[in-house]
Order: C-alpha cells, then sequence, then structure tokens
C-alpha cells in the first residue's frame, strides 16, 4: 500500500505543480501525526524509507497547519512567508467525519498561490485516499489510474 500512496502523491505533484507531498495519518485523541508516505520516497526495496522512519511520530500540536486541518476539518493554506513555503492541506475523514490524516503539498516557488481548483483536486484525492485507510484499498488503484489518465 506504502507504494501506491507514494504514486498517488507523486500524481497530486504533477497535478497541482508543487515539489513535495505528503500524506499524514492524524490521532487527535493521542495527539499524534505519523507520515505515511511523500511523494519523494524510493519505491526501490533497497532505498525505502525504514520502518522506523516511517512509523515516527510527531506531535500534533507543533505540526502548524496540519494541526489547524485536524481541529478545523477543512482545507487551510499558507502562503509563502519567506521562512516556510506555500503550503496546502487536506483533511481526510473516516466514516464518522472525523479527521484521521491528511494530505499536505508544499512549492518552493516564492510567489506559489493555490487556486480553488487546486483545492478541490486535493480534496478529491483525499477523500478517495480516506477509504484505503479505512480498508478498501481498490479504490486506491482506480484513483492513481485516473489521476495518471488526467495528467496525460
Amino acid at each position: 500500500v506504502h507504494d501506491l500512496y507514494t504514486l498517488v502523491l507523486q500524481e497530486v505533484c504533477k497535478l497541482i505543480e508543487v515539489d513535495f507531498a505528503e500524506l499524514l495519518s492524524i490521532d487527535s485523541a493521542l495527539g499524534q501525526v505519523q507520515s505515511l508516505a511523500t511523494s519523494t520516497d524510493d519505491l526501490s526495496s533497497s532505498n525505502r524509507r525504514s520502518e522506523a522512519e516511517a512509523e515516527g511520530c510527531r506531535r500534533l500540536e507543533d505540526m502548524g497547519i496540519v494541526a489547524q486541518v485536524a481541529s478545523k476539518g477543512r482545507p487551510c493554506i499558507k502562503e509563502d512567508d519567506g521562512t516556510v513555503p506555500a503550503t496546502l492541506c487536506c483533511p481526510l475523514f473516516d466514516g464518522n467525519r472525523e479527521v484521521i490524516g491528511a494530505i499536505k503539498v508544499i512549492a518552493k516557488a516564492a510567489d506559489r498561490r493555490y487556486s480553488d481548483e487546486n483545492v478541490k483536486t486535493l480534496e478529491r484525492v483525499a477523500n478517495r485516499v480516506s477509504l484505503t485507510m479505512e480498508g478498501t484499498g481498490s479504490s486506491l488503484t482506480r484513483l492513481l489510474s485516473s489521476l495518471q489518465a488526467a495528467s496525460r
């Protein structure tokens, strides 16, 4: 599943024209965030992130825009302020509309502004990825196919 998440994130980078994307699992009750995959993860078995790296938890309160998404339950945009690049983050929900994760994208270009269409695209991806986090793996394959078709 990790490889599919990585492929989806790579396609998201192409569609939204960003430099980096990350899929995060959020446990609001414990106040923890875990990185599940990034667009820069190497898919070759010899260079994969170690399980320790992939499973390292961070404190939700230290995660800025991710913490905002977790508390508000809606997409958030952080414009480039000279110290932090432009970031867009969308929540992933479980069947009860509880935030269970987020997809965060980052653009390094100083003048980057996210459009409403960028937000809608990332929300659509987040909705599909949410399903896979709850155990419906086949929808991730369909999502990857549709993202690849859209980028052609």
